[in-house]
């Protein structure tokens, strides 16, 4: 299975848009005051500012569409590449929305083809997320926090400028029908920064919202020598381009209507009438509901048989806190996880689908492989390799449908066995238990890293003497 490095590609986009602007120290002529000398761009002198206490950038604004286009032509390993990543973004503060679209080539081995596709949508506190490499569509509900896709305000551009006198005697031009402040930069303006590689020649230009102080559009050419671990290009010429434009104009941004049904939920397995959702992907859903413990097991002892499926031989496990009901239906197996936090007076409800027909359709889609395809593999082996800090058991059996996000494997070991397992071996990798942990008695375990911006979930259910663990992963913004 490839590794897709969704998030690397979009942030890489983002991190080149920063190399030319020089989000960590910027200086910029005015384009009235900016004339030839012996080849040489004359530079406004840096002067430092306090910084101001009124915020800038495009969070003030209603509403706004923006576009970041970047292009390449370059070597990599002595051979010639070339490639794109075109970023289409919009947000309307009220009622809160934001959306943005990913379409990229030359990416390396990001896809077999170096090419790559997302979609975010995002109304209220639900988001939606497609991937076009599983062709596949995940929600998740997510807080309060802010989108900027503006990324630079003024002041982050120009740390060291004296703003006011560098306006003072810029040029006004009208740029997507906002009246503009115009800076123009070289290379010379640029600071160095190691993270973002080094930059021979730029020759470029920023328009600046006299009203709102906004950064609006920006376009740049450079000769760029990449960072160490771009996989993009060793040494190119890159070109970048960036809009803001419907500039508070009134828009509507709806769910994907391309989302509904393609997001884990299956018409055979209903959701509790108040479910709201927490996370769902393809074969699985997450949520919550103020049903009690008992009235949520209730509900699904009762709706499962009345949409086809039959409970599994001893299928259920009923501990203080938790339930554990698991189902069949032809070749499909569901698994559902309900636990109650007491605390926080709600109930959760996990359900886990593993569809041969799923699986069936989506090889039917890729057609025949080539001899030595990841097809290929042996039984009980696998193409998919595990993130180097989330063990498995040694005798794990990988299902061939597993990957970053979700892991599911079988194993000979006892509940037990596995419970001591990773009580050893998360920590060892920095993972850090939350309270509660106890797979044998509450059927997880839970864990998270980096500050809480990752989260491991780990479940085991045995059935004839075999274990099935799967392993949840979730990166939070």
């Amino acid at each position: 299975m490839k590794d897709r490095r969704l998030l690397w590609t979009v942030i890489a986009g983002f991190a080149m848009l920063a190399v030319v602007l020089g989000a960590t120290g910027v200086g910029i002529a005015p384009a009235v005051a900016a004339s030839p000398v012996d080849g040489v761009l004359l530079q406004a002198t840096p002067q430092p500012t306090e910084e101001p206490a009124d915020e800038t950038g495009l969070t003030n604004l209603d509403s706004y569409r923006s576009t970041i286009r970047i292009e390449w032509t370059g070597t990599r390993s002595g051979e010639a590449v070339e490639g794109f990543i075109n970023v289409e973004m919009a947000y309307v503060r009220e009622p809160r929305a934001s959306e943005a679209t990913v379409e990229a080539s030359g990416l390396g081995d990001v896809s077999e083809d170096g090419t790559m596709t997302m979609r975010y949508v995002r109304v209220g506190k639900q988001v939606w997320y497609y991937d076009a490499t599983s062709d596949s569509w995940s929600q998740m509900t997510v807080g309060d926090d802010d989108e900027d896709f503006g990324i630079f305000s003024p002041t982050e551009m120009l740390p060291n400028i004296d703003l006011d006198s560098v306006r003072s005697a810029s040029k006004i031009e009208t740029v997507n029908d906002v009246e503009c402040y115009r800076y123009e930069f070289t290379e010379k303006a640029i600071q160095e920064e190691e993270d973002f590689g080094d930059v021979a020649k730029a020759r470029g230009t920023v328009w600046e919202a006299v009203d709102g102080g906004f950064v609006v559009k920006v376009v740049m050419d450079a000769e760029v020598a990449s960072m160490e671990d771009n996989e993009l290009f060793d040494e190119g010429n890159l070109s970048l381009a960036y809009d803001v434009y419907d500039i508070n104009v009134p828009f509507v941004i709806e769910p994907p209507t391309e989302a509904e049904g393609n997001v884990g939920q299956r018409d055979d397995i209903p959701m509790l009438p108040d479910a709201q959702i927490e996370f769902s992907m393809m074969g699985m859903v997450s949520y919550t509901t103020a049903s009690s413990l008992k009235e949520a097991a209730d509900f699904y002892k009762k709706e499962m048989p009345a949409n086809g499926w039959s409970a599994d031989k001893d299928g259920e496990t009923i501990l203080e806190d938790f339930v554990l009901l698991n189902y069949s239906k032809g070749a499909d197996k569901a698994n559902i996880m309900i636990s109650r936090d007491n605390e926080k007076d709600v109930t959760s409800v996990m359900i886990s689908v593993q569809s041969e027909s799923d699986t069936l359709g989506k090889d039917a889609e890729m057609g025949d492989t080539e001899e030595g395809d990841e097809s290929d593999a042996m039984p009980g082996e696998t193409a998919f390799q595990p993130p180097q800090d989330v063990p498995l058991m040694p005798d794990a059996d990988v299902d061939p449908t597993s990957d970053d996000t979700y892991i599911v494997y079988t194993t000979s070991a006892s509940l037990k066995e596995i419970q001591a397992f990773y009580q050893k071996e998360m920590p060892a990798n920095g993972w850090e238990p939350e309270k509660g942990n106890d797979l044998v008695g509450n059927g997880y375990l839970d864990y998270s890293k980096d500050g809480g911006k990752r989260v491991a979930n780990i479940y085991a259910s045995e059935e004839d003497g075999q274990v099935t663990v799967d392993i949840f992963l979730i990166t939070l913004d």
